[in-house]
Parts: structure tokens; C-alpha cells; sequence
């Protein structure tokens, strides 16, 4: 995979129309809208497209918004728990402060996209690919990245604990002041670059995936975490 080029601010209108319908159907476009406000928990919006906008403190929980298609979008301060966006396509897309726990993004492509402030947990990105995405202060605990590619993938200050990354195929892959607890498929983040602090939960990460155990004097093994 060639190297990508990093996120990029989406490239939004100067002045945006106010959407006046707050119904997003199947095949629907929406593009250069201002949603504001807007409840559209459990939406079926299947190969919808989104063009231009920018949603301020939208609900889309438990959405299908499957086959969906955003261009140049800001979420910010938004509810998509449990949305799925499976196959999805997103390019210059920025997430701030989104709640999205349980978010499915599987097989979905992510191009030049942001996270900031945002909480993943336990989100689903299974044989997604990711091409020039940034993840700054994000929770990602137990998040599945089972077969994802990654190129360009920068993590910043993230709790990435419990992440499974089996089968995972990461290129260029920064990470600094990463939690690293736990993650399962360690292996796959050969050659990354990640800070001093890393050493610790990645050796033990490692280790683990080699079945590699701990044990007291006697050669019983210790029970995990009581590695001292």
C-alpha cells in the first residue's frame, strides 16, 4: 500500500443551509446542510450519501446507515452508538467529542478521516481499511480490528486496552502515550513507532501471543497480572 497522506480538514461551504427535514431514508443525499440538534436514533438510511456537512450534537444511535457514503463532514458532539455503518465510505470526515460505543464500521474504507475526544469502545472496524486516519485522546477499549489494513494510522494519547488486533495488516503505524493493556494480536503492530512507555504492555502483549507464562520458584504459573 502507498504511503497516504494524513487527515484533512473537510472541505465545507462557508455558509451552510439549515436542514429543515430531519429525515434521513435509504439512498437519501444530503449535502452542504447544518444539522443541529437532530434525534435520529434507529434511522434507516441505508446508501445514503452526505456531501459538505457538518452535524452539531446529532443522536443517529442504533442508525443503519449501511453503504454509506460521507464526503468533506464534520460530527461533532454526536450520539452513533451501535450505528452501523458497515461498507461504508468516508473521506475527510472529522469525529469531536462523538459517543461511539459499539459503532460498526466493518469492512467499511476510512480515508483522511479524524477521531478527537471520541469514545470507541468495544467498536467493530473488522477487515475495515484505514488510509491516513488519526485517533487523538480516544477510548478504544476492546475495540476489533480482526483482518483490518491500516496504512498511515496515527494513534495519540488513546486507551487502546483489550484491542484485538489478529490478522490485522498495519503499515506506517505511530503510536504515543498509548494505554496498551491486553491487546490481542500484538503482533501485527511490527513495525510501528511507539514511545518508551509502550515497552512494557507490548513485550507482555507479545509474550502472551507466544504463549509465553510467567511462573513462581516452584514452576507454577502466576496468575495474570502478578508478573512482579
Amino acid at each position: 500500500m502507498s504511503e497516504p497522506h494524513g487527515p484533512a480538514a473537510p472541505r465545507l461551504a462557508r455558509e451552510l443551509e439549515r436542514a429543515h427535514s430531519l429525515e434521513l431514508g435509504p439512498e437519501d443525499e444530503w449535502r452542504d446542510l447544518l444539522v443541529t440538534g437532530a434525534d435520529l436514533t434507529g434511522a434507516q438510511a441505508e446508501d445514503a450519501s452526505i456531501f459538505g456537512c457538518h452535524f452539531q450534537a446529532t443522536r443517529l444511535t442504533a442508525a443503519d446507515l449501511t453503504g454509506l457514503s460521507v464526503t468533506d463532514a464534520i460530527f461533532e458532539d454526536g450520539d452513533l452508538s451501535a450505528a452501523h455503518l458497515s461498507h461504508s465510505s468516508l473521506l475527510r470526515t472529522e469525529f469531536r467529542s462523538c459517543l461511539m460505543p459499539e459503532v460498526v464500521l466493518s469492512d467499511a474504507r476510512l480515508r483522511r478521516v479524524r477521531f478527537h475526544r471520541c469514545r470507541l469502545d468495544g467498536a467493530n472496524f473488522r477487515f475495515a481499511s484505514l488510509e491516513g486516519v488519526r485517533l487523538t485522546e480516544c477510548s478504544l477499549i476492546g475495540a476489533d480490528l480482526t483482518e483490518a489494513s491500516a496504512d498511515g494510522l496515527v494513534l495519540e494519547d488513546c486507551n487502546l486496552s483489550g484491542v484485538i488486533l489478529t490478522k490485522a495488516r498495519l503499515g506506517t503505524v505511530v503510536l504515543t502515550g498509548c494505554e496498551l493493556d491486553r491487546i490481542k494480536g500484538a503482533s501485527a503492530l511490527a513495525g510501528a513507532r511507539v514511545d518508551r512507555t509502550a515497552a512494557i504492555p507490548l513485550g507482555l502483549a507479545l509474550m502472551a501471543d507466544l504463549g509465553i507464562h510467567f511462573t513462581d520458584d516452584q514452576g507454577a504459573d502466576l496468575p495474570e497480572g502478578d508478573h512482579h
